[in-house]
């Protein structure tokens, strides 16, 4: 299956986990100055395990689908998005590095989205189905092509910029949740609805698979950790709104 992916597909793949470690690592740095390199470090480390681990498993061909068990792919994309929901739901600690990291620092990233035209690129080769390329080529490529523009707005405080960046976050995961859900009813699996040919078996395997078991979980926790961290603020917002208010009252009825 492989063979009759480009070359190119391996160097786009591989590149965008690349960036996005590296990028990760910036954002943890640029989020705890204070704490010097160690911690940008140890974040680059753990995510160059899990895609050297991706890479190993997907090379010894576990993702590879079977029609009558569910799609191994699929455990790959919702073990790590349940890992970290976790650890961020139960340790405040984790929550408290999440916080760290700025906004923009957050979204700009998802720019590398904009290579899903990857996708189309494959759909017209007849390597992926249409109708799992369109919706996934085309909604990776406007959320990535709209990540800069949110990032700026946040960094320079635009008016309505939290809300917006609200209503990109859940596109995008939006976005992720329909191909990962497409893909996983076409690839070969006991849960398969759509027999398309081609199916979305490619995704299984290297390179591809390089984006469902690593890129895909990481973008959508990315997207999670941003809209805690706008939640708190609009919350924090509304505190001291209300807070005024109160001290406007208690100053007028002094003066009364």
């Amino acid at each position: 299956m492989s063979s009759t992916v480009p070359l190119f597909v391996w160097f786009v793949a591989l590149g965008v986990a690349s960036a996005l470690v590296a990028s990760l690592a910036l954002a943890v740095r640029r989020g705890s100055p204070a704490r010097g390199a160690g911690p940008a470090i140890v974040t680059a480390a753990i995510l160059a395990i899990w895609l050297a681990a991706v890479v190993a498993l997907a090379a010894a061909g576990l993702f590879r689908g079977a029609a009558d068990n569910p799609p191994r792919i699929g455990s790959a994309v919702a073990l790590p998005v349940l890992v970290g929901a976790l650890a961020l739901a139960i340790s405040g600690d984790v929550r408290a590095f999440a916080a760290r990291i700025p906004q923009p620092w957050l979204i700009a990233p998802h720019v590398l989205r904009v290579l899903g035209v990857v996708f189309l690129v494959l759909q017209a080769r007849d390597v992926l189905p249409a109708h799992f390329a369109l919706p996934a080529g085309l909604g990776d490529i406007a959320i990535g092509l709209a990540a800069p523009f949110v990032a700026l707005a946040l960094s320079r405080g635009a008016l309505r910029a939290r809300g917006a960046a609200i209503a990109w976050n859940l596109l995008g995961i939006l976005d992720l949740l329909v191909a990962v859900g497409v893909g996983a009813l076409t690839a070969e699996s006991s849960v398969r609805v759509f027999f398309s040919t081609p199916s979305t078996d490619a995704m299984a395997v290297l390179p591809l698979s390089v984006i469902p078991a690593f890129a895909v979980p990481l973008f959508i926790l990315m997207h999670v950790v941003s809209l805690m961290g706008l939640g708190r603020s609009l919350r924090r917002a509304a505190g001291e709104v209300g807070a005024s208010g109160a001290r406007v009252a208690t100053a007028g009825g002094a003066a009364r």
